[in-house]
């Protein structure tokens, strides 16, 4: 079932996701609320994923082992092997917290 899982998700659009370019290679983008916070959803596995408590590019955390390509509507092509970038929202909770009760929305 995972291989079978692994293989539509190779072969399917997906809709526009944030990504990033960096050498002429394109990585996703996984985003979190703060830096002890997991990830949204994985473009490639649909987990949440746990990473270290710097932003950057990281290696991928997805439980299968096989490269998952996946074409973005904008033609950019992004691979699970290469990894992605993850960013971090807030720095702290504090700043959350003061942020959403000036009203402030976020993705």
């Amino acid at each position: 079932m995972e291989k079978l899982w692994s293989d539509f998700r190779s072969l399917a659009w997906q809709p526009e996701y944030e990504y990033s370019e960096k050498d002429d290679k394109y990585y996703a983008v996984l985003h979190r609320l703060t830096k002890f916070d997991p990830t949204d959803p994985c473009l490639f596995c649909n987990e949440k994923h746990l990473h270290g408590v710097s932003d950057g590019h990281r290696s991928k955390h997805c439980s299968f082992s096989k490269n998952v390509i996946v074409q973005l509507l904008s033609n950019v092509i992004i691979e699970s092997d290469d990894g992605y970038i993850v960013k971090t929202r807030f720095k702290s909770k504090r700043n959350m917290y003061w942020l959403a009760k000036k009203g402030t929305k976020y993705d």
